[in-house]
């Protein structure tokens, strides 16, 4: 009888330990680009420009447009963000790219989606409104094959700092 017991544990351990090796890799492989999952938060911070030479910017003078902020994103927790893009005539980006940098340092890659901008104050306003699209483009760490898209509404106004509110998905 004891023997059929220990036979038994033993075949119990063993079916345990397969099933466990079994789930391990399944379960590392479900948040590697499974599915898209919800993607948002809000930064505050500056824009400034920055003089790079005609070539770097025609359409502002070789002006670029700078922006650094920091705040919350999820999946990232505190988050700096960072941005650069050339503006047309219009005041919105002709181009552009964003980092979102997370506090254990990996990043999160953005660009901008041409066309997609515009602004408007309204009337008696003192404060400006842009919404812009992005595409996510990758990472570094565990987003360094990160898919997505987010639109992101800019909320500017006097003496205040910029701020950014950021919806969209991500796959990673």
């Amino acid at each position: 009888m004891r023997k059929v017991c220990a036979s038994f544990a033993l075949l119990s351990l063993l079916a345990v330990s397969s099933f466990a090796l079994a789930a391990g890799p399944a379960a590392t492989k479900a948040g590697a680009n499974s599915r898209p999952r919800p993607f948002w938060g809000n930064v505050v911070g500056t824009v400034h420009w920055e003089d790079h030479g005609y070539q770097a910017c025609p359409t502002q003078g070789g002006y670029l447009t700078i922006v650094e902020a920091e705040g919350q994103m999820n999946h990232l927790g505190q988050t700096t963000f960072s941005h650069v893009h050339c503006a047309g005539d219009d005041g919105l980006p002709l181009d552009g790219s964003s980092v979102f940098t997370a506090a254990n340092g990996d990043e999160l890659w953005a660009t901008y989606v041409p066309g997609s901008g515009y602004w408007g104050l309204p009337p008696d306003a003192e404060w400006l409104l842009e919404e812009v699209d992005y595409t996510i483009v990758g990472g570094t760490g565990r987003f360094a094959n990160a898919t997505g898209a987010y639109h992101m509404t800019v909320f500017a106004m006097p003496d205040h700092p910029f701020e950014f509110s950021i919806v969209g998905f991500i796959k990673y």
